[in-house]
């Protein structure tokens, strides 16, 4: 364990570090493609948990590996909400977001259940380990949508099918009114 004080004043760092991941994920996604930006703001954390989960007693790491969960807990709505955006209709925003939101605490009830029976098998390090690889396996499944889509067309393309096929995937994703 770490003193009193000190333990305190992770409790900022982690606080400092929410506000600091909303700021700079919502920059970034403006800037960079989002599946690179959910991948790393969401994949980092695991190292936090694998520092905790050591016997690392070093302060200094200590304090940067809640900074950087911190960073994560600030980033994950901004980037839900980001990705719903762009790859759902807008009209069904609000009821997806819902889903989403209610989803992050069914989330945090399970991880929480998780923890409650791994501390009979050994203290905190099986919940810390299950959750890097956890926030490992979410990082991956967010870089999985940034890949293009491998199929190929079904029919052959005839005269004027570009812009009735523009026109259908518009209004697949909800863009025509």
């Amino acid at each position: 364990g770490v003193a009193d004080q000190t333990a305190t004043w992770m409790v900022s760092l982690y606080a400092i570090g929410v506000i600091i991941g909303r700021i700079a994920s919502g920059l970034a996604l403006d800037r960079v493609q989002p599946h690179i930006v959910a991948m790393a703001a969401l994949g980092l954390p695991a190292i936090g948990y694998l520092v905790f989960a050591s016997h690392i007693t070093a302060t200094p790491l200590l304090m940067a590996a809640i900074m950087i969960i911190g960073l994560a807990q600030g980033a994950e709505s901004d980037i839900g909400a980001f990705l719903l955006s762009r790859r759902f209709p807008l009209k069904n925003f609000s009821l997806l977001l819902s889903i989403m939101t209610m989803m992050i605490g069914v989330g945090s009830a399970a991880g929480s259940l998780l923890m409650s029976f791994t501390l009979h098998w050994g203290g905190y390090v099986p919940f810390l380990l299950a959750s890097a690889v956890g926030t490992l396996l979410g990082a991956v499944l967010f870089a999985l949508t940034g890949m293009k889509r491998l199929r190929e067309p079904t029919h052959a393309p005839t005269a004027g099918s570009t812009v009735a096929g523009a026109e259908l995937e518009q209004a697949i994703k909800g863009e025509l009114a």
